[in-house]
């Protein structure tokens, strides 16, 4: 009688330890996931800031464009008066508005070109938003299968 006890304590501790193993990897794989998770949403944002910078600098080369297609008259008469160098100094204001997020160079904007802007500006935020949502779910959707599965797998055990 005195061999089957041994042997039912030997197998219980190797489930034991078998079932500590089995919680450190669970913790582990959790801890990953978490970094994962915490640097998907650091690229989401750094996306996101990189896509305001990129329309900023997209609305200021429209506004160069604008002020190089003025009519040649009004820019040699203005080429000797000293506004024109106001002119030359737009890309100061379009530098410093999409780094610092200062937008004083849209006042200089016609009201045609601001009204143009404002019409496309909707569906061109919704075209990036929802990109944004599909790379978003595209990233997230492994995340979540794979949580999804280790709570399958602790119910199971």
């Amino acid at each position: 009688m005195n061999s089957p006890l041994p042997v039912s304590v030997a197998s219980q501790a190797e489930l034991l330890l078998q079932q500590q193993q089995q919680q450190q990897q669970q913790q582990q794989q959790q801890q990953k996931l978490l970094q994962a998770q915490q640097q998907h949403q650091q690229q989401l944002q750094q996306l996101q800031q990189l896509q305001r910078m990129q329309q900023q600098l997209q609305q200021g080369q429209l506004q160069l464009r604008n002020q190089i297609q003025q009519p040649q008259q009004q820019q040699l008469s203005a080429a000797q008066s000293p506004s024109h160098m106001d002119l030359v100094q737009v890309p100061r204001f379009q530098q410093r508005g999409f780094m610092e997020g200062d937008f004083d160079y849209l006042k200089y904007l016609t009201y045609e070109e601001l009204g143009h802007r404002m019409s496309s500006l909707d569906s061109e935020m919704e075209r990036e938003i929802e990109d944004l949502r599909r790379r978003y779910h595209a990233k997230r959707q492994p995340i979540l299968d794979a949580m999804d599965a280790k709570k399958k797998r602790q119910q199971n055990f």
